[in-house]
Order: structure tokens, then sequence, then C-alpha cells
């Protein structure tokens, strides 16, 4: 765009309210191959970092996210009786595409005590089929279930934008808060996706990002244990702190 083309980006709809207001057209994605117009040059998304960057050594900078002020507002309703809370997002299974992968789910028991701690609110990103097992958990009575208010991305967006910290599988809600600069807990299976890497805790893509890896395939036991060991930390740090203090988060 900054070298004078017209961009014109081919997205599923709910994506289309975080990408508003930039210098690319957005149409809704549909089914086939090529665009339903004709441009003059078309390429698959993930084909793009292979052309522009061919070496691989450039991360591009987290895409600019747009915020509906609807969206704040309803979002705001829902969670400003919590403020003061140390205030947690989770969502533990992805769905769609190459991600829909049962491997990388989280069990929702792992996410669970998180609420038992000190200080803690805990609300629940979770959207499609995997939302209902938080009812079926017996979770409703002390999870705020905000999934099921969100229409689009824009709503997800601005959820985010009130919460201190998101725990969350390898999903696009973990994504779109990396993009955000959001301090996120991502908790990966042993075998992740390919910009995670296959070791360490940061992403280039994501620097707020900390990557919660299993030591071996299937191991959600040693993640959830450290997922525990720092949110506990940060939990207490936080309660001995004043009232209106700012917790740090480092990734």
């Amino acid at each position: 765009a900054r070298r004078g083309a017209d961009i014109t980006l081919r997205c599923a709809p709910a994506l289309h309210p975080v990408l508003a207001g930039g210098a690319v057209r957005l149409v809704a994605e549909s089914e086939g191959g090529a665009p339903a117009e004709a441009p003059d040059f078309w390429c698959p998304l993930l084909s793009l970092p292979g052309l522009v960057d061919p070496r691989g050594v450039a991360i591009p900078e987290p895409v600019h996210i747009a915020i509906p002020e609807d969206s704040r507002v309803l979002m705001h309703r829902r969670i400003a009786p919590y403020a003061g809370s140390f205030r947690i997002g989770v969502a533990w299974s992805g769905e769609g595409g190459e991600r829909d992968d049962p491997r990388a789910a989280v069990p929702l028991a792992c996410l669970l005590p998180l609420a038992a701690l000190p200080g803690v609110q805990v609300f629940s990103l979770q959207q499609g089929a995997a939302a209902a097992e938080q009812h079926r958990a017996g979770a409703a009575g002390f999870v705020v279930d905000l999934g099921a208010r969100c229409r689009h991305f824009g709503d997800t967006a601005a959820a985010l934008e009130q919460m201190d910290l998101l725990v969350a599988c390898d999903s696009a809600v973990a994504q779109l808060a990396g993009c955000m600069g959001k301090p996120v807990l991502a908790l990966l299976p042993f075998n992740p996706h390919w910009i995670y890497g296959m070791r360490g805790d940061a992403t280039p893509w994501y620097p707020t990002m900390r990557l919660l890896r299993q030591k071996s395939p299937g191991d959600w036991a040693s993640v959830c244990g450290e997922l525990l060991r720092l949110v506990g930390r940060w939990a207490e740090i936080r309660a001995r702190r004043a009232p209106g203090s700012c917790t740090t988060l480092s990734p």
C-alpha cells in the first residue's frame, strides 16, 4: 500500500471490524481459489512471507487492531462489576483451519484453578462447540462467559482490552491479544504451529506473549503447573500492592 498498490484482503467477515480503517479494502471470504474480481496480482496470505522476505529474517510489526465503539460499550457494561479484580481471559480450544487440531486444545480442568487465586476473576472468551464445556463443568457460577456475547472479533478485542492477562491455547484469540500488545500466556502442544518454533518461551511475532510448552506429547500437566505458578505469583504481588496500582507481567 505504501508503494501505491490498491490492496484487497479477502477474509472472514468476523475479522472485518478489527481490520477496518487501514489502507486495505476488505471483502468477505468466499469459496474457490481466485478472487471474484480480476486483480493484476493475487496471492494466498501465507505465501506472502516467502515472496516479501525469502530469507525469513524480517518479522513484521503486529497489525493495528481497530475496536468498534459499540463493542467497547457492550463489554464495559459486562466487565465493569469486576473492577479491581485481576481479570484473566481464557480460551482453551481453537477452531477452524489448520489450528483445528484436538491436540492443541487445553483441558478446561487445567484452567479452572485460576479462579481460586486471590483477587482473580476469570472470563471465558471461548466460542464454538467447546464453549459448552464450561457449563458441563459447573463453572458458570465463577467464570464470566463473555464468549457468548461476542458477535465478531471487534467484541473480542474490546473484551481483551479490559483484561490484565489472557491464558489461551494457540488460537485466533491468542494472536489477537498478541497484536494488541496484551500480556498472553500461550499454552502450546509439543509440536506447535511454525511461528512459535520448537524451543524457547518467546516468539518475535508477539513480544508480549510468553510460551508455555509441553515437555512431551500430550503433557498438559507440566504446562498447567507452570501456569498456576506464574499466575499465582502475579496475583500475590498484585494483592500486596495498593489499590489502583499497576502490576507488570513480564512476557
